[in-house]
């Protein structure tokens, strides 16, 4: 069965909604309903159907439900600004994954609902009659997530409180930037908890018109009480700007871990920092890049306890800032606890 992403449809006859597909009422298919509220034609549905059935729009995204081949970057990007989303995985199975996992959102109406456990204390998605993707319900562990899809303003948010350091940042358009030029350390950490302090966390950083002037960490283990954590990413600025750094701030005192050279370019990229124990790991994954493309890591015993995580951002004089979007940090004791709901998979009759 082809795998496609698909928008709904009224039937009149059978008075409900059905995807978009040639005899959706009775032809043999599954689907995964990926609208925020089914009463409403607006949404999609990624479906398992034969390739006959497919009107014109439809966006085939594998051949077969265990299709394992890996997407380009420009594919993954079309799905995700498809359903308003940045995607990091990039095979069937992952993306149907993270969509579910990392992307569900019973409060908010442009989103689906969120997976719940099965009685077995699974995670499951079914496709196509089979279940592809099985995961065991980690028990404890926490998500943060935060797009910063909110009025323009000098508070950021929505979703946690945010405390800042540095000459300031401010919400412009849907993502984080310097409140100003030539502002070369704003640090900003979300006021909640994980469950742990190992943990990690990732953004997305856009650089604009100038590759030297945008610059971000991904910062882990930060204290509640001090200035005081882990932080992996561009730390320097021009003229020694391309490199992936991996360092501390000890009471506001940074000190280098370590840095390997790395050409950052313009456009929008990801920074990740884990920390476990003693043991800093940082990624780089370069605009386009389907797959992490630079790693650093470290190892320190200065910071043993923390349980916060946020972000640095770093600008220079000139004419760009760099943007800092879709940040998100989770506890890696444990794994991040999801939920998986039970509606994965229908058969055309029970929709």
């Amino acid at each position: 069965m082809t795998v496609a992403l698909v928008g709904y449809r009224w039937d009149a006859e059978r008075s409900g909604f059905f995807p978009d597909i040639e005899d959706a009422a009775t032809a043999e298919w599954t689907g995964i309903d990926l609208r925020g509220d089914c009463t409403v034609p607006e949404g999609l549905a990624v479906v398992a159907c034969s390739p006959d059935a497919l009107r014109p729009g439809a966006r085939v995204l594998a051949d077969d439900v265990h299709d394992d081949a890996g997407w380009a970057h420009p594919a993954r990007q079309r799905v995700g600004n498809l359903l308003g989303v940045t995607l990091d995985a990039n095979r069937l199975a992952d993306v149907l994954a993270e969509l579910l996992i990392g992307h569900a959102d019973d409060r908010r109406a442009d989103r689906w609902n969120a997976l719940r456990p099965t009685h077995r204390g699974f995670y499951e998605v079914w496709l196509g009659g089979e279940r592809i993707v099985a995961i065991p319900r980690a028990s404890g562990g926490a998500f943060l997530s935060e797009n910063f899809n909110t009025a323009n303003s000098t508070t950021l948010g929505p979703t946690y409180t945010w405390t800042e350091n540095g000459s300031g940042m401010q919400i412009v358009s849907n993502h984080v930037e310097p409140s100003a030029i030539a502002q070369t350390d704003n640090g900003a950490r979300a006021e909640t908890d994980l469950d742990s302090s190992d943990m990690m966390s990732i953004h997305t950083l856009t650089i604009g018109t100038n590759t030297g002037h945008g610059a971000s960490m991904a910062c882990v283990r930060w204290s509640s009480s001090a200035f005081t954590m882990y932080g992996a990413g561009r730390r320097c600025i021009n003229p020694a700007g391309n490199n992936l750094n991996a360092g501390k701030w000890v009471a506001g005192v940074y000190t280098s871990l370590g840095n390997t050279a790395r050409t950052y370019a313009l456009g929008a990229q990801r920074h990740r920092c884990y920390v476990s124990g003693s043991s800093i790991l940082g990624h780089h994954v370069a605009s386009g890049a389907e797959t992490v493309n630079h790693t650093i890591t470290a190892t320190d015993t200065a910071i043993t306890s923390g349980t916060r995580a946020g972000f640095h951002l770093f600008a220079n004089t000139g004419v760009a800032r760099g943007q800092l979007d879709n940040w998100s940090a989770m506890d890696l004791r444990t794994g991040r606890t999801i939920a998986v709901h039970d509606h994965a998979v229908h058969r055309a009759s029970r929709w």
